[in-house]
């Protein structure tokens, strides 16, 4: 190699190896951000932690996570619109994305568009490779119910635990829907395998009381208020009102 060349060679390496550190240190600086803003969204900070996430995606527009994470941030924020911006900018850069489909979901129910949200779930569960297809099951039974389809609902919240057999808020909302249509032996079976699998949970046992005292089954009913007490707030309203059905029924 020519000795002239060799300056030139070593100059060209070395801005070459200089870019790919500059790289890599944005990069790490960029997931630093992104960590520290997640952490202070879980511990309930959730203005700062946005304020990190915001400073990331700065470095890292092309990460799908890192939008799906905004965009969850900003709609429990109650900021719908930018929510919408970016759970769209999260699946235009990764098309097979059911759990984005799903949170996207919760936000046109936020904003009381069901039909919008329907969409959502439905096409989320029909993703064979989506991990946790309860959950969109789940949301699904949600929306019809607050459009007033009840049965709809119940063959959502069915699907739900066939996929999931111990999903304890399935069972719950199954055992609502059941409530409404006055079925109470079934709702009373739906609200026992709420308490089955979430056994520290006081509002299924709340639920379950009230359905027993419909059953006349008074003594279960009075077990399931003591669990009430037992688990919820001592001053919080389902302990207040499970004191209420104990001294006013017999």
């Amino acid at each position: 190699m020519p000795e002239k060349l060799m300056p030139l060679i070593i100059i060209l390496s070395c801005i070459f190896f200089g870019c790919a550190q500059k790289s890599v240190n944005t990069i790490k600086r960029a997931e630093a951000l992104e960590n520290l803003g997640s952490i202070l969204v879980q511990q309930g900070n959730s203005r700062e932690g946005l304020s990190r996430l915001l400073e990331a995606v700065q470095i890292k527009p092309r990460d799908p996570d890192l939008h799906h994470k905004l965009a969850l941030v900003l709609r429990d924020l109650g900021h719908h619109d930018l929510a919408l911006e970016h759970f769209n900018k999260a699946m235009a850069l990764q098309p097979r994305f059911p759990e984005a489909l799903n949170n996207l979901g919760t936000l046109y129910g936020m904003m009381n568009k069901w039909d919008q949200a329907i969409d959502c779930f439905q096409e989320a569960t029909t993703d064979i490779l989506y991990k946790t297809p309860c959950f969109a099951y789940n949301n699904l039974g949600l929306a019809y119910v607050n459009k007033g389809d009840y049965n709809k609902a119940i063959q959502a919240y069915l699907q739900a635990i066939r996929h999931e057999s111990g999903f304890a808020p399935g069972y719950f909302n199954l055992g609502f829907a059941y409530e409404y249509q006055r079925k109470w032996h079934k709702a009373a079976h739906a609200y026992e395998k709420a308490v089955q699998y979430d056994p520290e949970a006081p509002a299924p046992y709340l639920s379950l009381a009230k359905v027993y005292y419909r059953l006349s089954d008074h003594e279960k009913a009075a077990m399931a208020l003591q669990k009430v007490l037992t688990l919820a707030p001592e001053n919080g309203t389902r302990a207040k009102e499970a004191r209420q059905i104990l001294s006013s029924c017999p």
